[in-house]
């Protein structure tokens, strides 16, 4: 009797370490266009002669504001990374995730984090690909 309790506690156990890995929702990061330039885009107004056109271009191109800087621990907080890696990239239930730690080639941790590997799950469904290149980029750097 007590060696069924002891390996359905440990059954119980693995599947809720496992379930704290899993990946949360991120919410979409795509910045839509000001209305003003949808609209001339859509009518296919280039007002005014090619030089005008290439300094308003120019000019238009310094106006718009920059694509918003990944927060990479954020995105390794909300995605579960901290349960099972350590809040502190030191590790915990799986391996630790500091520069020190991280010996290969940064294009096998994009491929891991996207593809999964073992028990980590993939999260290339969830995060885009510059948000996981912004990811390894920040696990390769040291821990504050």
């Amino acid at each position: 009797m007590s060696r069924k309790i002891l390996g359905l506690t440990a059954a119980l156990t693995a599947v809720l370490l496992l379930a704290a890995c899993l990946p949360k929702p991120s919410p979409p990061t795509e910045t839509p266009l000001p209305v003003a330039v949808e609209e001339q885009a859509a009518a296919g107004d280039t007002g005014g002669s090619a030089e005008e056109a290439s300094t308003d271009a120019a000019a238009n191109s310094d106006n718009q504001p920059a694509p918003p800087a990944i927060d990479s621990q954020a995105l390794f907080d909300a995605n579960g990374c901290a349960n099972c890696h350590g809040a502190d990239r030191q590790g915990q239930l799986a391996p630790a995730l500091l520069p020190e730690t991280l010996t290969k080639d940064p294009s096998i941790y994009v491929n891991t984090i996207t593809n999964g590997r073992n028990r980590m799950p993939a999260f290339g469904e969830e995060l885009t690909p510059e948000e996981i290149e912004a990811l390894v980029q920040w696990l390769m750097t040291p821990a504050e």
